[in-house]
């Protein structure tokens, strides 16, 4: 079932710096290996562009230092472009080594995406401190990617059940539909309506419906298939998103949810155990085109109150199929 990831971080924990130095000179290598190591850097060596790519087919280092003097411009620019376009690698800094005479050549460098320029011979103290500037740059960066991530993240949370939200259940119900009518697959969407809820607040107070709503949309989360997404929709409503599910197995399935919710106790904070009941209405089809999107949740939301108005804790679905006078803009 997919579910929200934990949305708080292990930690952002970036590993031991890394290094690939690249120069078909094997004395400045192996020397600008041991400065490197010295400051308990891992460095990789390479002395071809060729033989680099390969060792970047499986690493991501934090910097790359790159020698130019040996090849021509033209492969220096393409090496580089191809480094920054590759997503794994878009934050690793890549440095060149060149010399007075290679300065066009460490400008064009530059302009195409290299961070940053030392000049040839290398001095311990200057490639340091400059290889420091940027994996400190490269640790923002990775920060930042992560803070934007955790920030996406929680927009998509309703922050009382820990579920999904409306605003992600929408788009979660657009590439659904999306996926079902290209595929020309089965599609249900479920709205799960709490019972009566304003009677639990009146009796046991909001604290008590809080916590009301938190174990119910865990039940919830727990009776669904792997695969299947569920959220809260608003106020004392849950829905919840089932593909490649046949009419008389969507029952079933709202069915359990139906009797999980029933059969569960729920505990007020005074210690007083009482249960709540839920309705769902179900709108489901096999032939779903990408129109249907709004028209599943309007249908869902009839049979939800078709199920109410029967007496509650009662499933109701509506079959597209079975509809006379289809019309949807």
């Amino acid at each position: 079932m997919q579910t929200p990831v934990d949305p708080v971080p292990s930690g952002v924990g970036l590993r031991s710096r890394s290094v690939l130095l690249i120069d078909p000179d094997l004395g400045t290598r192996s020397w600008a290996a041991s400065v490197l190591e010295s400051e308990r850097y891992a460095v990789m060596q390479a002395s071809t562009l060729p033989e680099a790519k390969e060792l970047l087919q499986e690493a991501v280092p934090d910097a790359v230092l790159v020698d130019i003097i040996r090849w021509s411009r033209e492969k220096c620019e393409a090496f580089i472009r191809e480094l920054k376009n590759c997503s794994r690698l878009r934050s690793t800094a890549v440095i060149v080594l060149s010399n007075s005479s290679r300065s066009r050549i460490a400008s064009a460098a530059i302009k195409v995406g290299a961070n940053d320029c030392i000049e040839k011979p290398l001095r311990p103290d200057i490639l340091l401190a400059k290889l420091e500037t940027h994996l400190y740059y490269r640790q923002t960066l990775l920060r930042l990617e992560r803070g934007n991530e955790l920030l996406h993240h929680f927009d998509a949370i309703d922050h009382l059940t820990r579920l999904f939200n409306r605003r992600a259940l929408n788009e979660a119900i657009r590439i659904a539909v999306a996926q079902a009518s290209q595929a020309r697959s089965c599609i249900a969407i479920l709205l799960i309506h709490i019972d009566d809820f304003n009677a639990v607040i009146d009796q046991f107070g909001d604290r008590t419906a809080e916590e009301t709503l938190r174990k119910t949309g865990t039940i919830l989360h727990g009776v669904l298939r792997e695969g299947d997404l569920i959220g809260r929709w608003g106020g004392e409503e849950f829905c919840a998103v089932l593909s490649r599910i046949n009419s008389e197995d969507v029952v079933l399935v709202a069915e359990r949810l139906r009797g999980a919710v029933e059969s569960s106790l729920m505990t007020s904070h005074m210690g007083e155990r009482f249960s709540v009941t839920a309705s769902i209405g179900i709108a489901w089809t096999y032939t779903c085109e990408e129109k249907y999107e709004t028209f599943l949740v309007e249908t869902a939301n009839r049979a939800l109150c078709d199920a109410q108005k029967q007496g509650r804790n009662l499933v109701v679905m509506d079959n597209l199929e079975m509809m006379e006078d289809l019309d949807i803009i």
